[in-house]
């Protein structure tokens, strides 16, 4: 991988995306570059053909990334920042979270669409993602997640949300994907724990 200088909100999100294209089970149904157009929601129907699901209004808002897992039944909306303090700062835990709810609600409603159909039914879960280049102390990831959590739980979404950190290991070119949960033994739904879904994703705990 080129030497960025550093772990920008780009550069987390993009991390990850290539960690998910290599995934056997996980789709991406709507990334948000920072200089790109505004896009679809996609999903694909039973041949594996890809096909709209949603269209963003061009002034509406929108989480950074959209991934989903047939396997494992979960859609994972993903808000995304540079750094794990902008992930709380001001009011943007109240606002990813108002994003997630409506755009769960308006891909639970899409049950009739061909290109996505059962996934209408999947849990829906908040993620979060940031960028590091040294491993986040633990204590600002619990207040993080912990934040989110209780904004998540106000909202009626469920919880808890998961951790993705795309950390430059010290010394190193290579940026690598952790995952981060406060309740790994928690079920997501019947059958699959969070550090399941965790080890689904291919994240380093």
């Amino acid at each position: 991988m080129r030497r960025v200088r550093e772990v920008t909100e780009e550069v987390a999100r993009w991390v990850f995306e290539v960690h998910v294209e290599h995934l056997p089970n996980w789709q991406i149904a709507f990334t948000n570059p920072t200089a790109g157009p505004w896009k679809l929601v996609v999903g694909r129907n039973e041949n594996g053909v890809p096909g709209e699901v949603h269209r963003f209004e061009r002034e509406s808002e929108r989480p950074d990334l959209i991934i989903y897992s047939d396997q494992q039944q979960i859609v994972l909306i993903i808000e995304a920042k540079g750094a794990v303090e902008d992930l709380t700062r001001s009011k943007q835990t109240q606002k990813s979270v108002n994003v997630v709810a409506e755009l769960t609600k308006i891909l639970r409603s899409k049950r009739a669409s061909h290109y996505w159909g059962k996934r209408a039914d999947y849990t829906y879960l908040t993620a979060v993602l940031w960028g590091s280049e040294s491993l986040t102390h633990p204590q600002k990831v619990h207040s993080v997640l912990a934040t989110y959590d209780t904004a998540c739980e106000e909202a009626d979404l469920a919880t808890p949300i998961l951790g993705i950190e795309s950390l430059r290991e010290e010394g190193g070119d290579e940026i690598v994907c952790l995952g981060h949960t406060l309740a790994p033994t928690k079920a997501v739904r019947k059958g699959l724990t969070v550090a399941q879904a965790l080890e689904s994703l291919g994240l380093r705990g």
